[in-house]
């Protein structure tokens, strides 16, 4: 259960390269999102989930970026289950929750799971970057 709720949590911070900017010209998902997700509502990873069950299907580039997401979701899974378990166990997971509880409580999180959250939110936030500038 502890991991699955954690999986959540990143999936949810890192739906940004696939959620908001899902249809941007240089996503490397954008043909595989209108292909296999179309009827997908964006948002708490759906997209996300929706390209996995697609898997075997999706071009190179678009799993290299699946790849990266599930690297970061094993990165988060290490440093933050403990953490998620002494602190936001008893939040109801979907729609942010579970990354806000994180967030409101990053002063007293443990220093791995701070520096992996930090981490994974930069990166989102300059992928999100790329995809508008381009």
């Amino acid at each position: 259960m502890k991991k699955i709720v954690v999986l959540m949590l990143v999936i949810f911070s890192l739906s940004i390269m696939v959620a908001e900017n899902s249809y941007a010209a240089d996503n490397p998902c954008k043909n595989e999102i209108a292909k296999f997700c179309k009827d997908i509502q964006p948002g708490d990873g759906r997209i996300l989930r929706c390209l996995t069950l697609s898997e075997k299907d999706l071009a190179p580039a678009c799993k290299k970026s699946i790849a990266q997401i599930d690297k970061a979701v094993v990165e988060v899974q290490d440093a933050c289950a403990d953490d998620y378990e002494i602190f936001c166990s008893s939040v109801l997971p979907g729609q942010g929750r579970i990354a806000a509880c994180l967030e409101k409580n990053k002063k007293i999180l443990t220093s791995k799971c701070r520096a992996i959250l930090k981490e994974v939110k930069q990166k989102a936030l300059e992928i999100q970057e790329q995809m508008k500038n381009k």
